[in-house]
């Protein structure tokens, strides 16, 4: 069993950088690659530290190729795999990836699977369908499921999430816990082993360790990746960006000599990859056009993080709150007689004007099941469906309720990634096919932010910030 660590102990112990990568110098190097990145997220939330750059929930291939011939140096295809059993999510993966072939034609192009920064999804099915359909032989699958943003950080191959001042081991945390996608070890050696069922030995898989990064630099993880062949598995130990950069200079490089690499990763890496750069933190006035309509949230995440934040909403003076019964939901004799009590109270609220709070009654009982899942999702689906006012703007709790909300109830066939609100939590603008055009579409993961977070947006977003009850 890992034990947490202070931060400021475990930080300290760590070597420093010998040489830091010149980020123009590494934005060079990505466009001089002329390929584009495609990141395949299993739910919204990878948008998390990108801006600019297009969502698109459609991979046609006729879309595909037009996005090609697009300047954006990366595209977000959102798949909301983490909803899917797995056969369903091998097949929608070999599917795009097979799209993504086609479009390309003789273009260059990369593929990040980006999953959950707390290890939960469908790994290795994901990766494994996505590079049966490269038709090259790949060299590695790399995993770095750091995320800096949200205070998730990978230390001698451990992986752990940030909780105040302490780093848990990933495997003490709730998300471990997972009814579909659970496990039992934080050595990210061990957990490739425990989720490929024995197929790959512990021993096997190799690492990038924090020494190599900081003391060995582009060139040692440069010639040590080139040396690698056979579709090995490499851990990415990665604690900040500098950390990522030297990778991501070094993996460029490798790749130029012919190297062939997938990456199963988190937000952080993505963005890295496609050079975006930094942006501050949108004001409301940015997001916002008007301030005359009401506001809506929905909470569907049950993680504790979520809980607590929207325990805390709930005080925001003046809130109007709409809880979901589990119970009636899965009930199917009760089910559309609470979608439709649901839907006649949020459309009162927020016809009179009143920033509103739809969320799932706090039931684990069915938490993490995904025939259970499914039902509520498309239980809240409905009732957003049912919507006849255009809110001021929509937040969206949880990575499987921003994806269902986004896709199924308000039409998003893509959109456009503005930045973020705070760390961590991304604002798309909704195209104009979608159910509200121009719409600020929130997307907030349920295990980001601080207990006041949530009410924190909401009261950011009004026009005169309020205080609690």
């Amino acid at each position: 069993m890992n034990k947490a660590l202070e931060l400021s102990e475990a930080f300290q112990r760590l070597p420093n950088h010998i040489k830091k990568v010149d980020p123009k110098q590494l934005n060079t190097a990505i466009r001089k690659t002329n390929s584009k990145v495609f990141v395949l997220d299993d739910d919204p939330t990878g948008t998390q530290t990108v801006h600019g750059i297009p969502v698109i929930t459609n991979w046609e291939v006729d879309l595909l190729k037009s996005v090609f011939n697009s300047d954006y140096p990366a595209i977000y295809i959102l798949t909301n795999s983490r909803a899917l059993h797995t056969e369903q999510a091998v097949k929608l993966a070999t599917e795009i990836g097979d799209n993504l072939r086609v479009a390309a034609g003789d273009k260059n192009y990369i593929i990040v699977s980006r999953g959950d920064s707390t290890l939960r999804g469908h790994y290795p099915d994901e990766v494994d369908a996505l590079a049966s359909t490269m038709k090259q032989s790949v060299d590695a699958t790399i995993i770095a499921p750091a995320f800096i943003e949200g205070g998730r950080f990978t230390i001698d191959n451990i992986h752990y999430v940030l909780d105040k001042h302490q780093l848990i081991p990933v495997s003490n945390t709730e998300f471990a816990k997972d009814t579909t996608f659970g496990y039992t070890n934080s050595d990210l050696r061990h957990w490739v082993e425990e989720k490929t069922n024995g197929k790959v030995d512990y021993q096997s898989v190799l690492s990038i360790s924090l020494a190599d990064l900081r003391l060995g630099g582009t060139k040692k993880v440069r010639d040590y990746l080139k040396s690698v062949s056979g579709n090995k598995v490499i851990v990415l130990n990665v604690v900040d960006y500098r950390d990522l950069e030297i990778f991501v200079e070094a993996l460029i490089e490798a790749e130029r000599s012919g190297k062939r690499f997938i990456c199963r990763t988190a937000a952080s890496f993505a963005k890295v990859r496609a050079g975006i750069q930094d942006r501050k933190l949108l004001l409301k006035e940015e997001i916002c056009s008007s301030f005359e309509a009401a506001g809506l949230t929905v909470v569907g995440s049950y993680v504790l993080k979520s809980t607590l934040q929207l325990k805390s909403a709930l005080r925001v003076k003046g809130i109007k709150y709409v809880e979901v019964s589990i119970d009636d939901l899965i009930d199917p004799f009760s089910r559309s007689t609470e979608i439709e009590r649901c839907s006649n109270l949020v459309n009162r609220f927020l016809e009179q004007g009143s920033d509103t709070i739809l969320y799932t009654q706090r039931n684990k009982k069915y938490a993490g099941d995904l025939n259970y899942g499914s039902i509520i999702s498309e239980s809240i689906v409905a009732i957003i469906s049912g919507l006849k006012t255009t809110p001021r703007y929509l937040i969206a709790k949880g990575g499987i309720t921003s994806s269902d909300i986004a896709t199924n109830a308000l039409n998003v066939k893509r959109a456009l990634v503005l930045g973020a609100i705070m760390p961590g939590v991304p604002i798309w603008k909704l195209d104009k096919n979608s159910k509200f055009p121009g719409m600020p579409y929130i997307v907030f993961p349920g295990n980001v932010g601080e207990e006041n977070s949530l009410a924190e947006i909401i009261l950011a977003l009004r026009r005169d910030e309020s205080e609690f009850k």
